[in-house]
């Protein structure tokens, strides 16, 4: 029974918990989905808890793989997406089952060294041409989270900014303005918000001018981000990222252009970067580039942020920050100086101004339902997620503390929200990945949980 309570094997059984949640109810309030969520953040907060026990890591792959299995399932017998043509997914479908049968190769314990990389690039791969299947499928998904993109990156192709246009309002027809964004942000229907930090349109604005739909940079991101999950925990990373690609939302996340995936990328690279330091370019430096691309990709990014920063060497950190400040200042400056108000407005002004959604998978939303809206908000949420942070870094820290209590504080966060969907719930699994492939590193380096990773104070 030991080897059940290991941080490896309880954020496994966390990530599943909440794959199976999302399938569900695909990140929308529902009563046994939401008992699964707050299952999840429960098993994450024990596991940040439990940072020094160790244990075999057979048990986390068992639970990941059939993760991995119940997501080729839903691909398989169930719609991936919501606005998916279903005459046009027999591509789709035939690309699953060739998932299953490399996924199938990780049953093979005496595979030769080539055939088991050959066997998590062809996933990839598979995964890839899955996620181009289903932009093609849905072309024109009905959100405004991929029309702000496309408009955006339309207007910063053409020399405008994203934050000084205008975009329609894609739910005035139903009546659901006010549910959606709340009184005061929409004029004579239209939105004078952007409401994503400017390296989103930086990234959109190349796909959307290559392809004609910003998806392709969420596609890309969702591949480094599998990638590095797998480069960073062996085997057992690989695993992972299996369930963590193929589980039964991650298309569904894709199709509606959710940013999320670019901070699954961010995050799981500079982690990488922090336990595979490069040999060609120094740490700091890497580690910097990476981490200021988690900085400029959301505006919760410090939450993540912080921890992974404990985990880096000493001498490295302040470097490696000047580094990240600098690509964050390079990315907004330019907007800031062309359009300050409008800025504001979007990245930080409409993030107060969002109405708490009672469709949440979220607690808040169970109190809204049967009590009416609180009237402390979100506010309990924020710091639920500090504490959990600063009761799980304490002393030293390792990257795989740092992961975990990410995940941990990251999920409490969400669960404790006013607006609570697939996207930040998807987040929260793909820490958790990240996590067990930071454990699955550190068993395999040989190096003990409880010491820091830091270069010999001889030296610092």
């Amino acid at each position: 029974m030991k080897q059940l309570r290991t941080p490896m094997f309880l954020a496994a059984l966390g990530a599943v918990c909440m794959g199976i949640a999302l399938q569900i109810s695909a990140g929308m309030f529902q009563p046994v989905a939401l008992a699964l969520a707050t299952l999840t953040s429960a098993l994450a907060i024990w596991a940040a808890v439990s940072q020094g026990r160790t244990g075999p890591s057979l048990p986390a792959e068992m639970v990941l793989g059939l993760g991995f299995l119940h997501g080729i399932y839903c691909h398989l017998f169930e719609l991936p997406t919501f606005y998916a043509n279903p005459q046009r997914l027999q591509g789709f479908r035939g690309l699953a089952l060739m998932t299953l049968v490399f996924g199938s190769a990780y049953l093979c314990l005496h595979l030769r060294g080539s055939l088991q990389k050959a066997r998590f690039n062809a996933v990839l791969a598979c995964f890839i041409a899955m996620g181009i299947v289903i932009i093609q499928v849905s072309p024109a998904p009905r959100i405004d989270v991929w029309l702000f993109q496309q408009l955006g990156a339309k207007a910063l192709w053409r020399g405008f900014s994203p934050y000084s246009i205008s975009y329609p309002d894609l739910y005035v027809r139903g009546g659901e303005t006010l549910k959606m964004y709340g009184p005061g942000v929409v004029h004579d229907h239209r939105i004078f918000m952007y409401p994503y930090p400017p390296l989103t349109a930086l990234l959109a604005a190349p796909a959307w001018k290559m392809f004609g739909d910003v998806r392709y940079a969420s596609l890309a991101a969702l591949a480094v981000g599998g990638w590095a999950v797998g480069r960073l925990g062996g085997v057992t990373g690989e695993i992972a990222a299996l369930f963590l690609l193929f589980q039964g939302r991650s298309f569904f996340v894709l199709e509606q252009a959710w940013t999320e995936t670019l901070v699954l990328a961010a995050f799981a690279v500079t982690a990488l970067l922090i336990a595979r330091p490069p040999k060609r370019v120094p740490q700091w430096l890497a580690v910097g580039l990476a981490a200021g691309m988690l900085a400029a990709s959301k505006q919760y990014s410090p939450l993540l942020l912080l921890p992974l920063a404990l985990a880096l060497p000493r001498t490295q950190r302040q470097r490696a920050a000047l580094v990240a400040l600098a690509l964050l200042a390079a990315t907004v400056l330019p907007f800031l100086l062309q359009d300050p108000a409008g800025l504001y407005r979007g990245v930080v002004k409409l993030q107060f101004m969002q109405p708490l959604r009672t469709d949440s998978l979220s607690l808040l939303a169970l109190y809204a339902r049967n009590f009416g809206a609180p009237s402390f908000g979100a506010a309990p949420a924020f710091i639920a997620a500090a504490a959990v942070l600063v009761l799980t870094l304490r002393g030293t820290v390792t990257l795989a503390q740092a992961a975990t209590s990410a995940a941990a504080a990251w999920l409490l966060l969400v669960l404790l929200n006013k607006q609570a969907f697939c996207n930040y719930d998807f987040l929260g699994i793909g820490l958790l990945c990240v996590a067990i492939a930071a454990r699955a590193h550190a068993k395999t380096a040989s190096e003990p949980e409880t010491t820091q990773i830091q270069l010999p104070r001889e030296t610092a």
